[in-house]
């Protein structure tokens, strides 16, 4: 949530009155130790080839998927950049009716080019995984190059994106329906020459914008050829991609993509590390280590003493006429009531 947000609901919570700009300077100090330790790392591994300690474990088969997001900037040169967000998992599991959760995932973001981006994913997976003991690895993505790149940076079978290969091919045919219907048959059996014939012909049929849009569409799938085949491996292992999507609006559109929000990029770089840190459970462990340990923040006397006079003579009388509905409702009889029942009565006591 917004640091103001934060702030307003910190006020309620706990009896220190910290502001959101307070809250903002923290965030920075504890991200920004972390931050500089991740780009030395990966400095250190471009340069050297080296590393760090790895819990070794081993998975067979690996899908890793890739996308971008652009977002706008304030006291920057630009007006936008790119944050770039990769997931890697083991597969993917049924959960409920016609539901499938990620096996293992691991996730990592950041504010860097494709050319550096790969190489801090590594980081990322071994620190989880002996990386040379997986046989088989999919990579998945949008079509853009530097997931591409990926592909060959890992030795990985690349797959286009269905969800984005369909939207473009709605956005280009969508007037065309028999045509649509055709191409997605040729994609379907694997038919390319096919394929491209059938675009070849409509875009000689078409005029204006929409001749545009299919010249584009062609261009699309012939950087993206590789990724229209299916993989033998991958089907029979039952792997497959498409779950970017719904990990970029998690990890990044919902909290930095809204309406007139704009930060600098290492405000940026700070907010993903927050999330991707409590994401792996790891917040805790980066706030209490025994080296380089953020300084505490203090608070000055004379602001704590103000903040317990204000505090003490604040009237309370309402917070004990509440009454507990659940003591005396429907559930009343069913164990958790009863032990609030037997907190009343302490408290009475």
């Amino acid at each position: 949530m917004p640091f103001r947000r934060s702030a307003e609901i910190l006020a309620k919570a706990i009896p220190l009155n910290l502001s959101h700009q307070t809250i903002h300077r923290i965030v920075a100090r504890v991200a920004d130790i972390h931050l500089e330790k991740q780009d030395s790392l990966l400095e250190w591994f471009q340069r050297n080839g080296e590393l760090p300690d790895s819990k070794n474990l081993v998975s067979e088969r690996m899908v890793v998927e890739a996308d971008g997001i652009m977002l706008s900037l304030q006291r920057e040169k630009t007006r936008k950049t790119e944050a770039k967000l990769g997931i890697a998992y083991e597969g993917r599991k049924k959960s409920g009716n016609n539901r499938f959760i990620t096996v293992n995932k691991s996730v990592y973001a950041d504010v860097i080019s494709g050319d550096s981006f790969w190489p801090a994913m590594t980081l990322k997976l071994s620190r989880r995984y002996d990386l040379s003991g997986t046989n088989y690895m999919l990579l998945g993505g949008d079509g853009a190059s530097w997931i591409r790149e990926g592909a060959e940076y890992f030795g990985a079978d690349y797959r286009l994106c269905r969800f984005h290969l369909n939207r473009n091919l709605s956005r280009a045919l969508g007037h065309d329906r028999d045509t649509l219907k055709a191409i997605k048959e040729a994609l379907h059996q694997e038919n390319l020459p096919a394929l491209f014939t059938l675009l070849d012909k409509a875009g000689g049929l078409a005029t204006g914008d929409v001749r545009k849009d299919i010249v584009k569409l062609s261009g699309y799938l012939k950087s993206n050829f590789s990724g229209l085949k299916t993989h033998p491996e991958m089907d029979n292992a039952g792997l497959n991609t498409g779950v970017i999507e719904g990990n970029i609006d998690k990890f990044i559109a919902r909290r930095m993509k809204n309406q007139g929000m704009s930060r600098s990029i290492q405000g940026i770089r700070r907010m993903l590390w927050l999330r991707i840190a409590l994401y792996d459970n790891k917040l805790n462990d980066y706030l209490y280590t025994e080296t380089d340990k953020p300084e505490s923040y203090k608070l000055p006397p004379k602001s704590i003493r103000r903040i317990i006079d204000k505090h003490l003579e604040q009237d309370y009388t309402q917070y004990f006429k509440a009454r507990v509905p659940a003591l005396t409702g429907p559930h009343a009889s069913r164990p958790w009531a009863e032990y609030l029942k037997s907190i009343t009565r302490d408290t009475m006591i």
